[in-house]
């Protein structure tokens, strides 16, 4: 009877801690999940030469502004919010994107 009942514990001891960690696992992850104030990547593709351009357009505006350096991200962050807050942005967006797509 004693085999038997230092088996069951043993299994039991042994299913607890699986329990244990597949809850450390949860909280893990839970606390990799972005909240709603958490910064989300995404990533643009530009050609080339929109990525030279770009980076001249920031280090004048820099210069302009008396920073020691404006980056890309930044100008991109700014735009998003701008884009939607601005209503009329956001039209001429919609435009462009209609025109894009007739390019293509």
């Amino acid at each position: 009877m004693t085999n038997r009942s230092d088996g069951l514990r043993a299994r039991l001891e042994q299913l607890n801690r699986r329990r244990e960690r597949a809850h450390e696992l949860e909280d893990r992850h839970a606390r990799a999940a972005p909240g709603r104030d958490d910064p989300v990547r995404r990533a643009v593709m530009l050609s080339y030469s929109e990525h030279v351009k770009l980076g001249e357009w920031c280090r004048a505006t820099a210069a302009e502004l008396g920073r020691s350096r404006v980056t890309g991200q930044d100008v991109l962050r700014l735009l998003v919010v701008r884009l939607l807050t601005d209503p009329a942005l956001a039209s001429q967006l919609r435009a462009d994107l209609e025109a894009d797509r007739a390019r293509r």
